[in-house]
């Protein structure tokens, strides 16, 4: 069901829960106002594709998570009244090859369970309220071509720094990887750069 960038506004009904054999529901970049209902969670033995970003939601249900068959989850630019944590419940859509969540106004600390997402190659948490340590699961995620867990310029990263030597020395590996400044050595900084200039 693609329905992104059909300029829909009002709620997105509690039916959506009853459609069995829904595999993709994309309604990104719309205005779409309220909860996302918490039937979706029901959609858990089909559903492997979940488009919800750049809408105007007021609450994210936990029913999410039991959605364990998503390959691809987009919650980017939810809404401006949504705020909230990435829960550990995150670790168990184990399937996910795409996260993104960027200017989602999530807060709190990054969750180890990150780590148990052996199957992500793209992370995109770009522009949140994160703070603490960068976990050092994210080391595991050895799959990943894409990590952003940066801040615009004119927003300084909560994170703690420097991050964890298994986060820095795997993501030499990968071409996309945008961090705050300072979180890994200057050594691997330069291999980044000169990576870069060897792909131009």
């Amino acid at each position: 069901l693609l329905l992104q960038s059909n300029s829909l506004s009002g709620f997105l009904p509690e039916e959506i829960g009853g459609l069995p054999h829904l595999g993709v529901l994309n309604i990104a970049n719309n205005s779409l106002v309220g909860s996302i209902p918490t039937s979706i969670g029901r959609l858990n033995s089909t559903l492997i594709s979940l488009g919800l970003g750049d809408n105007r939601f007021e609450m994210f249900p936990s029913e999410i998570f039991e959605l364990t068959k998503l390959e691809a989850l987009n919650i980017d630019m939810l809404g401006p009244k949504i705020e909230l944590n990435l829960p550990t419940e995150i670790g168990r859509l184990t399937n996910l090859v795409v996260l993104e969540a960027e200017e989602t106004r999530l807060t709190g600390v990054l969750p180890s369970e990150l780590g148990l997402l052996t199957r992500l190659t793209m992370l995109n948490l770009f522009d949140n309220n994160f703070h603490g340590d960068v976990p050092t699961e994210l080391g595991l995620l050895r799959r990943l071509d894409f990590l952003d867990l940066s801040s615009p310029p004119s927003k300084e990263s909560l994170f703690h720094i420097p991050w964890p030597k298994e986060v820095c020395d795997f993501a030499d590996d990968f071409k996309h990887f945008y961090v705050p400044s300072g979180a890994c050595s200057e050594r691997q900084r330069l291999l980044r750069k000169r990576r870069r200039l060897s792909s131009i």
